[in-house]
Formats: C-alpha cells, sequence, structure tokens
C-alpha cells in the first residue's frame, strides 16, 4: 500500500489513518475527561452542534494516542514512556503527569487541531492550560475526521516567542504557525 503525503508548506507530512482501536480508546477516554469536567463545574467544551459533545477531548485523546503509536513505530518504546489519557477522581487528578509523554529526559505535551481543520494554521496552548517545564509541544493535525498527520514539534522557548493571541472562547493562548515547526526525524528529541 503507497504511503500518503500532506504537504505543509514546503514540506510534507505522512498521513495516518486512526483505526476502529484508536477511535475506541479516544472515545471511552474523552467521555470519562468530559464527564469528569463536567462533574467538577467545568463549562468549557460543550456541545457543539457541527462537531457533537465529545469531539474536543476525543481529537485531544486520539492525537495523544495517534503520537504514542507513531513514536512506538519509529522504534523508540524503550525509551518512552505514555501517561494515562485519564484519571478519575480528584486524588488521581492531583498526581496526574505534568505532560503527556517522556522520550529519553524530555517531556512532552502533544496538541491536536480537531477537523475540520483545513484553514487552522497553528498549534495552540491556553494560557490557563500552559506548564511550565515542558520541553516540546507536538502538533498533531487531524486531516479528516480519520486521518491525521505529525505536523511537527517546538520547544517551550519558540512557543512564547509570539505574543498571546485569543482564539475563541479559549482565552489567551501561547501559539506558533504549523510551517514553522521542527521536522521530527527520529533523533529529534536528543
Amino acid at each position: 500500500m503507497a504511503k500518503e503525503y500532506y504537504e505543509l508548506g514546503e514540506r510534507e507530512c505522512r498521513v495516518h489513518t486512526v483505526t476502529p482501536e484508536q477511535l475506541a480508546e479516544a472515545t471511552e477516554a474523552g467521555t470519562i475527561r468530559r464527564n469528569y469536567h463536567r462533574k467538577i463545574g467545568s463549562t468549557g467544551h460543550y456541545y457543539d452542534p457541527e462537531q457533537g459533545e465529545y469531539q474536543n477531548e476525543i481529537y485531544g485523546c486520539l492525537g495523544e494516542i495517534g503520537f504514542r503509536d507513531i513514536v512506538i513505530r519509529a522504534g523508540l518504546k524503550s525509551v518512552s514512556h505514555f501517561y494515562p489519557l485519564y484519571s478519575i477522581g480528584r486524588e488521581e487528578l492531583e498526581k496526574k503527569a505534568k505532560c503527556d509523554a517522556v522520550i529519553g529526559t524530555k517531556t512532552i505535551e502533544v496538541k491536536s487541531i480537531i477537523p475540520p481543520s483545513g484553514h487552522k494554521t497553528r498549534i495552540l496552548v491556553k494560557l490557563r492550560e500552559y506548564k511550565e517545564g515542558i520541553d516540546f509541544y507536538v502538533a498533531i493535525k487531524f486531516i479528516s475526521k480519520d486521518k491525521y498527520i505529525l505536523a511537527g514539534f517546538c520547544t517551550d522557548e519558540e512557543l512564547k516567542k509570539n505574543k498571546l493571541m485569543t482564539v475563541g472562547q479559549g482565552g489567551p493562548c501561547y501559539w506558533m504557525f504549523l510551517e514553522d515547526l521542527h521536522h521530527m526525524t527520529k533523533e529529534w528529541w536528543i
């Protein structure tokens, strides 16, 4: 089967397809995340008639799952650690990892750009969700409901070089254009 590529600026990114197993895992985790947020009184990410109720959480989880699978296929499983997609209860939430993954000694936060993403050209990190001390931010862009690319990565310092901007109801965000992200090679995390 021929590999499919997506043009991002001046480079091509390999297209990956969401598997039924990935979707099932993300749907379960996204539902748990949403229900927990609702339980503690969060009013963010409620029903969007165009996307459905759990889409932000599901695609957030799918991005983490997709990144995990790309890293494992690249042969980096032995130097990688991936944290659970969700925590249940306040006590577990307080113990929750400060990042989505660690490769070698580097901390990684995965950010998903959900479909329709054709016009979405930036990685966004909401100020209220920003975590001090993250080494790399990785962008997973969903080019359709079941296809995604690993758009690239940036460092914490690079992300914070741009002025904060407000996008929708998300509040102020750090951001960087996807085409300015670094391309990922097998040793990018060293």
